[in-house]
């Protein structure tokens, strides 16, 4: 899903601004306590991107996985195993 809204006051111009970004950051390192976290991006996480390179590309600096992903060390599909069962989790990113 988005992890940010993208969207100015009107609601008419999508950009990326990093005070949301920074808002996103804080709540998820306030709010992890432990927990596994992959944060996926949605498509207002991507709005005016050109590549993943791009300068205002703030999932890069700000996302809790971009690192990850940035690396290629297979953020994209992963398995949890409980007591009560096997998961496997398989997240598709556009780029």
């Amino acid at each position: 899903g988005d992890l940010i809204d993208a969207k100015d006051e009107t609601r008419t111009v999508s950009a990326q601004y990093p005070q949301e970004w920074q808002i996103y950051k804080s709540a998820v390192e306030q709010g992890a306590n432990g927990t596994t976290w992959y944060d996926m991006r949605g498509n207002h996480d991507c709005f005016d991107l050109v590549s993943w390179q791009a300068e205002n590309n703030l999932y890069k600096n700000f996302g809790k996985s971009s690192k990850a992903l940035d690396d290629g060390k297979g953020v994209y599909s992963w398995q949890v195993s409980k007591p009560f069962g096997n998961y496997q989790f398989v997240a598709v990113d556009s780029w």
